[in-house]
């Protein structure tokens, strides 16, 4: 195992062969303690998927809409936290950035995540959506 200098520890469990679950998790006193909500997703398409051959991103912001529910707004927050990335409402100001996180509400699901460069632009993933977040 490689020894990384870093905060935040992501994992990813997968169900029949696919993502199925995000954990993140905080290294403390190098113990991992495990950082609310656990995300269980589905419809997962890896960047590889994605026609994307650009260099890892510099700069990038969580785009919301202001209507955002309390749910995707506590999540937008704890990604924020996680990625050391602003909350951005304004699409305008979001352009200042190389890529995007678009949180986003669906019908059926709790939230949809999609990552774009530039901004709103182009899908470059990963993207998913959560069926469920467990927050305790």
């Amino acid at each position: 195992m490689r020894e990384l200098d870093e905060e935040y520890v992501a994992t990813i469990d997968c169900w029949q062969g696919n993502p199925g679950a995000i954990r993140f998790h905080r290294l403390i006193l190098k113990n991992l303690a495990l950082i609310p909500p656990i995300m269980y997703i589905t419809g997962a398409k890896l960047q590889r998927e994605y026609d994307y051959r650009g260099k890892s991103l510099r700069s990038l912001a969580i785009a919301l809409e202001s209507s955002s529910s309390e749910t995707i707004q506590r999540l937008a927050h704890t990604l924020s936290r996680f990625t050391n990335s602003p909350i951005i409402y304004d699409e305008l100001q979001i352009s200042e950035f190389e890529g995007a996180m678009i949180i986003s509400s669906t019908a059926i699901h709790e939230a949809k995540i999609t990552f774009t460069s530039p901004p709103y632009i182009k899908n470059i993933g990963p993207s998913f959506v959560t069926k469920r977040l467990k927050w305790d």
